[in-house]
């Protein structure tokens, strides 16, 4: 699997390009947000940018984690604990560099609730941690498949609105669509993953409290995502899902 053993220096140089790729980020964002402008988009700019980088992250952490778990193997479930492959380690800078970039742009912008905030520092603070260890890789790229599978039915819900699609058929079965995927990845497969991790000899101890987070925050956000979910089904007015889940 090409696992990377790093020297004493190694987990900085790895941290460092980490927290770098949030310029990445910034660049697509500000390409994004100049697009957006130009299409008229006018004062929301900003936000159809940032749901757009949401979505190349969401896009880009997916296809890495089924990329390492169904290419390279074994399933993150049989790596725990094991030393960071190349492949996880670009997988978890690029994660690391995004929700840098989206904690400063929540903070500056305002807006985002003390969970989302919340659950970004959790999210760097594993992040990083997988990069100083040179290991877990595999559980964490196998999370953020769960933590991200759901978000562009999220930021495409909101485009649809915003676009005047609210209560539109397309709409609605989007937000069906949106609350199922979250609601499964969250509370019924993640919570394997966690168990899985928990039992683990190799995991490291902060590796496993970041878990623990993690799971604690995805059961708060699943109890709002599932009245709002029932709403719906009912056929009552939709209230926001916010930008994160």
């Amino acid at each position: 699997r090409g696992a990377m053993v790093l020297d004493g220096t190694g987990w900085q140089r790895e941290v460092a390009l980490g927290v770098a790729s949030s310029l990445g980020w910034g660049v697509v964002y500000e390409g994004a947000r100049r697009v957006m402008k130009h299409c008229g988009k006018g004062e929301k700019s900003g936000e159809w940018a940032c749901r757009t980088v949401c979505v190349g992250h969401a896009i880009t952490a997916c296809v890495l984690s089924l990329i390492d778990n169904l290419y390279y193997g074994p399933l993150a479930y049989y790596a725990i604990g094991s030393p960071n492959t190349w492949l996880q380690t670009v997988a978890v800078q690029a994660s690391l560099g995004y929700f840098c970039f989206d904690l400063v742009w929540c903070t500056l912008t305002g807006g985002e609730t003390l969970t989302v905030l919340l659950h970004h520092v959790v999210s760097i603070a594993v992040c990083a941690t997988t990069l100083v260890l040179g290991a877990s890789g595999a559980e964490v790229v196998g999370t953020l498949f769960g933590a991200e599978v759901s978000n562009p039915l999220l930021q495409l819900r909101w485009f649809m609105v915003d676009a005047g699609m609210k209560g539109t058929p397309a709409h609605r079965r989007t937000e069906i669509a949106f609350g199922i995927v979250f609601l499964v990845c969250r509370l019924v497969w993640a919570p394997t993953l966690l168990v899985a991790t928990l039992r683990s000899a190799r995991a490291h101890s902060i590796i496993k409290l970041g878990a623990v987070g993690m799971q604690l925050v995805s059961v708060v956000w699943s109890y709002f995502v599932w009245r709002k979910l029932m709403r719906v089904l009912r056929g009552q007015s939709s209230a926001s899902w916010g930008k994160h889940e």
